[in-house]
């Protein structure tokens, strides 16, 4: 009994204190991969709910910009006749019923006094009677607007709206996009203003975040956020509804960089940062009370939103006590195993020899793809939790030498072969992703990590290695990628994208000396298809469109997509600025066959707008896109299906921000569905 008792002793307490160390690496590892998971998981939402609040605000200042050249707002400020003024409200209430998306549309003279106004409400614009017009002469949006010069839109801070001096309830979030408008001869007779219904956008923001995310601004207060009663809490002049004061430390490291990830003692802390404010807008930090003093205006990139996700210290404990108990209980079992084990073992010496290498094998299995390669290469130990992970049972690995090769994808074939060379002769830790083809064809993305294994006296005995599946994590890293750089409609780039490709090319045309062209290309009636038949027949016809624009351009130029039925085209490297007129009848002459979607065979036709660097400047990327949307508005100006050049700015006084066509435009003929759309009634695009 002594010897059995010793020998027990001899077998066990080693192997119970390899299970002990491995319960404890696998504890750490097991928690190290679940925080990676949630922090990964976290980043995903912020970057979500920041791509909803871009989204959903971009296209409001192109819907200002329309109203404030509307030729009836004109006539009205230039006559105020009473047969103008019905033109005007008909044109406003039009544009409110077809967006539904802005509160109120207005025309507030110098005085600050209302002289238009349109309210949405149940789903219908409505004109407000002239004795229910307010003088917002003391609001700080009217102000501030007031003092732009034409052609800039002023963006105000998200704030609640307030009618007849008092907060309105239930609370409406607005923002106000606003620009001044003056007559011929430059005076100034007030401003237009859009008040864009916020909770449009909010509510996008917490779709995209699964009602988890929190949206601040620039002061650190919450415009939205889990907890209700958080919110607003800079229009009651209550300081304490604020991260700024609720947590300095978190709201200090959130303010002091675009985006990042801590870890504090009230949890993890995850955030991204939005910029609304494009080139020519302003904006204001406002004022809490009813009326008041304009704020101080702010320009890009102080006025931003903050998109913060925040998960609970009790969150973060909870993780770790589950990966705790599960650890405990599994080693509690294990550790019962290997007692009762040892002492069976323990009754002769040479079980025990036989079997100490299993049982060390057996002490650091886990559910990964488990490996053991031998000096000469051959597979000593193979897990049989391979088969879940690459579709092959494991003797398929030992009775083929290269299985491991046949089954990796073609294009990472190299980088594991040399890792097989590596394993014969490198003594050093390795870590690297691949993939593999299941016996489906399914490609699987593969996260291999080994080390090298020594005997007690130094000898090599070859490498362990432990895989796991990462294709979920792959493909989230792929969406994220996606939605920030690629259209989600049509798959072409995106604004960032395209902004980045034209920084980059601009770069090398200073370099290299050479030309490039910009294109802006507008869809001409395109609003009217969507009235008549309907937003998915226009959204297909986009796709098509984007279809056909890729196969007029070359591989090394960019096509993308800016935003509703606006396009532009890079082209790299021009010899003259005819070549790129040469594209744009490429283009007409691809767009003249009709486009067939959803049983209708529509004929559409473009405008576009040329601007060439550096004939027309190469400052910088807004400028020139600037010069190819001016180009475009003089390609419509004389009739559409066009194209124009942008002029000489030294030949343009500064109020003139639509230029000449520099060329006679190319026309082409639109069909008689486009002619039908035009005789509707429809305001057209």
């Amino acid at each position: 009994m002594r010897t059995t008792r010793r020998l027990f002793l001899r077998v066990f307490l080693p192997v119970a204190t390899v299970l002990v160390g491995g319960a404890l690496a696998f504890a750490y590892l097991e928690l190290q991969t679940k925080l990676i998971e949630l922090h990964n998981h976290e980043y995903t939402h912020v970057k979500l709910g920041s791509a909803a609040l871009a989204n959903s605000i971009e296209p409001v200042a192109r819907d200002l910009m329309y109203l404030s050249q509307n030729s009836a707002l004109h006539s009205a400020v230039d006559q105020p006749t009473p047969e103008n003024m019905a033109h005007l409200t008909q044109d406003f209430s039009s544009f409110s019923n077809a967006k539904r998306l802005y509160d109120q549309i207005r025309w507030i003279d110098e005085t600050g006094m209302e002289v238009v106004r349109i309210d949405f409400r149940q789903g219908k614009a409505i004109v407000v009677a002239p004795d229910k017009l307010q003088n917002k002469a003391q609001r700080y949006y009217f102000a501030d607007a007031l003092k732009r010069s034409p052609g800039e839109v002023f963006i105000s801070p998200v704030d609640l709206n307030i009618e007849q001096d008092k907060i309105e309830e239930p609370y409406k979030p607005m923002i106000r996009f606003a620009t001044p408008i003056t007559e011929p001869s430059g005076k100034n007779r007030g401003i237009v203003i859009l008040n864009y219904y916020g909770n449009e956008m909010l509510q996008a923001f917490s779709k995209a975040t699964s009602g988890l995310g929190m949206v601040l601004n620039t002061e650190g207060y919450w415009l939205k956020s889990p907890d209700a009663a958080d919110e607003w809490g800079f229009m009651f002049k209550r300081p304490e509804l604020s991260l700024a004061a609720r947590s300095p430390a978190v709201w200090n490291a959130i303010v002091s960089s675009d985006s990042g990830q801590i870890t504090r003692d009230d949890g993890l802390w995850t955030w991204e940062t939005v910029y609304p404010l494009q080139a020519g807008q302003t904006s204001s930090s406002g004022t809490h009370a009813v009326s008041g003093p304009n704020g101080q205006e702010n320009a890009a990139p102080p006025y931003f939103w903050k998109s913060v996700t925040h998960q609970s210290a009790e969150i973060l404990s909870g993780i770790r006590q589950a990966i705790v108990l599960k650890v405990a209980s599994v080693f509690s079992l294990f550790l019962a195993l290997i007692a009762w084990g040892s002492w069976k073992l323990a009754h002769t010496w040479k079980l025990l020899a036989d079997s100490e290498e299993k049982y060390q094998t057996i002490s650091n299995f886990t559910y990964n793809w488990e490996t053991w390669i031998s000096p000469t290469g051959e597979l000593l130990f193979n897990s049989s939790s391979c088969e879940k992970i690459t579709g092959y049972r494991a003797d398929a690995f030992r009775t083929e030498p290269n299985f491991l090769l046949k089954i990796t994808h073609p294009e990472d074939l190299a980088l594991v072969s040399e890792h097989l060379k590596f394993h014969l002769t490198q003594a050093e830790r390795c870590e690297f992703s691949f993939r593999i083809l299941l016996p489906d064809g399914t490609v699987r993305w593969i996260e291999h990590a080994c080390l090298p294994v020594f005997g007690q006296d130094g000898e090599f005995l070859g490498r362990r290695a432990s895989s796991r599946d990462i294709t979920e994590r792959k493909l989230a890293e792929e969406q994220i990628r996606q939605l920030a750089y690629f259209d989600a409609l049509t798959g072409l780039p995106n604004r960032r994208m395209l902004f980045d490709r034209l920084h980059l090319a601009l770069t090398q045309a200073k370099r290299f000396e050479r030309s490039l062209a910009l294109m802006f290309l507008d869809l001409d009636y395109f609003k009217n298809i969507n009235d008549m038949l309907g937003h998915e027949v226009g959204d297909q016809l986009l796709k098509e469109v984007a279809k056909r624009l890729e196969n007029c351009i070359r591989s090394g130029d960019t096509v993308a997509r800016v935003g509703g039925d606006e396009f532009i085209i890079v082209l790299n490297e021009i010899t003259e600025p005819k070549d790129a007129a040469q594209v744009a009848q490429k283009i007409f002459a691809t767009m003249a066959e009709p486009l067939r979607v959803e049983g209708h065979a529509l004929n559409v036709t473009l405008s576009i707008g040329i601007a060439i660097c550096p004939i027309h400047g190469d400052d910088d990327v807004r400028s020139l896109m600037k010069q190819a949307d001016a180009a475009m508005y003089a390609a419509k100006s004389a009739g559409r299906n066009a194209y124009a050049f942008f002029a000489d700015p030294s030949q343009a006084s500064e109020s003139a921000k639509v230029p000449s066509p520099v060329n006679t435009p190319v026309q082409r003929t639109g069909s008689q569905a486009t002619k039908e759309l035009r005789d509707a009634g429809t305001v057209p695009e």
